[in-house]
């Protein structure tokens, strides 16, 4: 995202609309934090401040500029001092503890300061409070300043026999943003325990890679299972809540340009109209995780978003350059369904959507491409993390080996 600095006049900011994706900084603005103009993709120039409260960066939207500026008469200078309100507004209070105070202690104090001023999505809070409730267990009643490495190493062996590794490393990271809140208050508390382990008991909480991948014969159940699924009408299994029609032919092909192009799941979420140019065969994907890339789209995708195309324009969706190409699909829908789809082709049933990714890269290295080749074409900046990462392989090493050492090989059958 590009960044400009200039003094805001309404002319200057509104004129922003025509550069899709950049940030502008008001240099005139004098007041406390950093008064922005932000433009999304389909140009529409929002004006937000932002600033530093208690050590956490901060920012609010102030509104778009187009119903400030316009709708509303406010002036440049209006719009500057609706920021430094906004900065002056900002609750003062912080909570205070008691020295002695225990995890137990902390933890209501702690949700319901994250349900005021931070809240979590649904999913985290509920982990967040697991998290606390588990420390307690371990911890009981000893002081949050009393506590040392070896409580550390004492609560993450236990959440890892009792709940497993992932547990124990999620529930690591919410404590520790926890004792660097209550540290505000407390000096004394030590905020680097977890990293106080033992280098040994470290290793035992490293994830490692996954290897699951789409194997050689599961690849086709995959395709004939997305076959299947596209004819599906109605409501969704265990849902009553209606499908649009050709839902089930969209979340299809979105999956087959999923696994196609090894993309993330966002990037195809995002795919619009005017990245994709079918006659060159390109796709510009700007919103990724690292930096915008160019790919060279597979022959078979060609079809599949002619077909996506054909469909919303029959839905009167619009296909103009800004609309998306899966205007339909959303993440829950999109969770369910893939279970369903795993399930129809009796395929491993702990897969994810991100496993497609490694599936494809995988795919590419057998078929003779080389790791940089891959890295190239799926726009991944880093060849090692590819390797680590996506380049799977689901059979054993005796499995491998026999490839390469049938006896044909020596000319011996």
């Amino acid at each position: 995202m590009s960044t400009k600095k200039f003094g805001f006049t309404k002319t200057k900011v509104l004129a922003l609309s025509k550069s899709p994706g950049a940030m502008a900084v008001d240099d005139s603005y004098g007041g406390k934090g950093s008064l922005r103009a932000r433009v999304a993709k389909n140009g529409d120039v929002s004006l937000l401040i932002w600033w530093r409260h208690r050590g956490k960066l901060r920012k609010e939207v102030l509104g778009k500029a187009s119903d400030l500026l316009e709708l509303r008469g406010l002036t440049i200078d209006q719009v500057r001092t609706m920021a430094t309100q906004t900065v002056e507004q900002t609750p003062l209070e912080e909570e205070q503890y008691d020295r002695n105070m225990s995890i137990g202690d902390l933890a209501p104090v702690y949700l319901e300061y994250r349900d005021r001023v931070d809240p979590l999505k649904p999913g985290d809070a509920a982990q967040l409070r697991q998290a606390l409730e588990r420390a307690e267990i371990v911890w009981q009643h000893t002081p949050l300043i009393k506590l040392t490495a070896t409580d550390a190493e004492d609560l993450m062996v236990y959440l890892r026999d009792k709940h497993g590794v992932a547990s124990a490393n999620k529930a690591r990271a919410f404590l520790t943003t926890a004792l660097r809140h209550a540290r505000r208050t407390v000096r004394d508390i030590d905020v680097d325990i977890f990293n106080g382990m033992t280098r040994k008991l470290k290793k035992q909480f490293n994830v490692k890679p996954r290897s699951l991948a789409l194997t050689k014969d599961e690849r086709p159940r995959f395709y004939e299972a997305l076959r299947e699924f596209e004819t599906f009408e109605g409501t969704r299994k265990g849902k009553g809540r209606a499908r649009r029609p050709g839902i089930y032919q969209d979340t299809a092909d979105y999956l087959r340009i999923l696994y196609l192009t090894a993309s993330r799941k966002s990037e195809v979420l995002a795919a619009r109209w005017q990245y994709i140019d079918l006659a060159a065969r390109t796709w510009l994907r700007p919103e990724r995780k690292n930096d915008e890339h160019e790919m060279i789209l597979p022959e078979a995708a060609l079809p599949i978003l002619k077909r996506a195309k054909a469909r919303n324009l029959e839905r009167g969706l619009g296909i103009a350059k800004e609309d998306k190409v899966f205007p339909l699909i959303n993440d829950t829908d999109l969770h369910y369904d893939f279970k369903r789809i795993l399930q129809i082709g009796d395929l491993p049933p702990d897969m994810r959507l991100h496993d497609l990714r490694g599936s494809r890269v995988s795919e590419l290295i057998s078929a003779g491409l080389t790791p940089a080749q891959v890295a190239d074409a799926i726009g991944s900046k880093d060849v090692a993390t590819l390797i680590k990462h996506y380049a799977r392989d689901n059979a054993t090493l005796e499995e491998k080996l026999a490839r390469v050492n049938a006896p044909g090989d020596m000319g011996l059958v």
